[in-house]
C-alpha cells in the first residue's frame, strides 16, 4: 500500500450510482462516513493513516489541499457519496446552517 497506488485502490472501493453519486463500498465510521487508507504512513508501526474518503476524494480530484478549519460537504446529501462533482468546500457555520435546513420539517400548502 502506497501513495502511488491510492487512486486505483480508491476506485476499487466505489460504485457509480444514480444521479452521478459515487457510492463508497468499503469501511465506514459509526456515522456512515467512508474511511480510506491513504498510503501515508504513521506511527512507529508504519501503518497507513485512515482518512475520510470524501475528503480524500476532494483533495485528489480537485488537486488542492483542504484548508484548515474548512468542511467538505456533499451537495447530493448522501453520506456515502464521494463523487468530486458532489463535494463542496464550505465554512463550518455553513455546514451547520445546511444541516438545520435539512432537518426542518416542510410546511404543508
Amino acid at each position: 500500500m502506497s501513495l502511488e497506488d491510492a487512486p486505483e485502490r480508491f476506485e476499487a472501493k466505489i460504485e457509480r450510482a444514480a444521479g452521478g453519486c459515487w457510492r463508497w463500498t468499503a469501511a465506514t465510521n459509526g456515522k456512515g462516513y467512508g474511511l480510506f487508507a491513504s498510503g501515508v504512513t504513521t506511527g512507529k508501526r508504519g501503518g497507513s493513516k485512515l482518512v475520510l474518503a470524501h475528503r480524500w476524494s476532494y483533495e485528489y480530484h480537485k488537486g488542492t489541499p483542504i484548508p484548515d478549519g474548512m468542511d467538505v460537504i456533499r451537495t447530493c446529501g448522501n453520506v456515502w457519496c464521494v463523487a468530486p462533482r458532489h463535494l463542496e468546500l464550505v465554512e463550518p457555520a455553513e455546514t451547520q446552517q445546511r444541516a438545520q435546513r435539512a432537518r426542518r420539517p416542510r410546511r404543508q400548502p
